[in-house]
């Protein structure tokens, strides 16, 4: 188990097969007696640095789509109970 001060968390790298395939594993837990998170790749070259980055990346990307998402849903809304009204 490693500690990352850089993102402040602890962390274990397992390279592991999974249904055949070849692939690494990174436990992540932000404290010391938290819960873990587990990031699974079939890229085995990649370091725990760089595969969170793209995760943190990817998530981003989840979250602004969900967000668009949701204001289109409730400008729809909106739109349909003025048709309604009128």
């Amino acid at each position: 188990m490693k500690y990352s001060r850089k993102l402040r968390c602890w962390y274990i790298t397992a390279d592991v097969t999974f249904a055949g395939v070849s692939c690494r594993l990174f436990l992540i837990r932000h404290t010391q007696h938290g819960n873990w998170n587990g990031l699974l790749t079939t890229n085995t070259k990649l370091d725990f640095f760089e595969a969170y980055r793209i995760y943190a990346q990817r998530w981003s990307q989840e979250v602004v789509f969900y967000d668009k998402y949701i204001v289109m849903q409730s400008r729809h809304t909106h739109t349909d109970a003025k048709l309604l009204i009128a």
